[in-house]
């Protein structure tokens, strides 16, 4: 389910970015209530150990792994992040199981806050 457009299909990516986001990709956002219940739903089954990971826009840049992890529910102002950011991420992760455990993040590029866009567009 995670997919790099994440945090913005829960409308809580602010700023310059999201006003863009919203003006280049938000039809794909108008109809995505099946995906929302279905994370919703993983908070009322204690049986499940979950992370939900919202990414922000991926690029690949080997020598950047560095990340930030922003809370559920505050707003999200990151353009991008690294596909090696996010493996060192889920790289932690495994290597401490308790790692945001039942936790909704998302990740972004430090640094990455005040751009309007992701710098490769």
């Amino acid at each position: 389910m995670s997919n790099n457009y994440g945090a913005l299909y829960y409308d809580e990516v602010g700023g310059k970015f999201g006003e863009w986001g919203k003006s280049s990709m938000g039809a794909y956002f108008s109809n995505r209530q099946p995906e929302r219940n279905a994370i919703d739903a993983l908070d009322s089954d204690s049986n499940i150990d979950y992370t939900y990971v919202r990414m922000s826009m991926l690029y690949n840049n080997s020598k950047n792994d560095d990340y930030t992890l922003i809370p559920f529910g505050e707003m999200v102002t990151g353009a991008q992040v690294s596909r090696q950011a996010v493996a060192r991420f889920i790289t932690d992760m495994v290597k401490t199981p308790t790692l945001q455990i039942n936790k909704n993040v998302a990740i972004i590029e430090k640094g990455s806050e005040n751009m309007s866009k992701p710098s490769f567009y």
